[in-house]
């Protein structure tokens, strides 16, 4: 059996690594319905999505089954970067567009129910062990 995603995202890091990009952890696992087949999917935002592509590179590259891509099926440019950790396929999904306003987190936020994770929230700036909610969310910040 496969470690809960949050003790993924903790283990390598991600939100901390990440944190220049606004990431907010979306789908299925925090919204409580992920399944084995289920990825970690991160939605970022970046003025410069080469820079994007560099950076992760250097920070993931190491890890299993690395790639990235640039999208072009997408209305907006968009950048993928994928790899394999701890039995969970993960996504690091980038667009110029804010995270709040990307299709991935629209999604998610279509449930009141949901949980999203990114970085700052703790105890002190949520007051629910790491996580905001929607439906209760906290002052802005990193919380969202």
């Amino acid at each position: 059996m496969r470690p809960d995603f949050k003790t993924v995202a903790d283990d390598l890091n991600l939100l901390e690594h990440l944190a220049k990009y606004r990431p907010v952890i979306i789908g299925t696992p925090p919204l409580g319905i992920a399944t084995e087949d289920s990825d970690i999917d991160i939605a970022c935002t970046a003025p410069d999505l080469e820079e994007f592509g560099s950076f992760v590179e250097s920070a993931f590259g190491h890890l299993n089954d690395f790639a990235f891509r640039f999208l072009h099926e997408t209305t907006e440019p968009a950048a993928l970067a994928s790899f394999f950790s701890s039995g969970w396929r993960i996504e690091l999904f980038c667009q110029r567009l804010d995270t709040e306003d990307q299709w991935g987190f629209a999604i998610s936020a279509w449930s009141n129910d949901y949980w999203l994770w990114s970085p700052g929230c703790g105890p002190q700036s949520c007051g629910q062990n790491g996580s905001a909610s929607r439906r209760n969310p906290p002052s802005r910040g990193h919380c969202v």
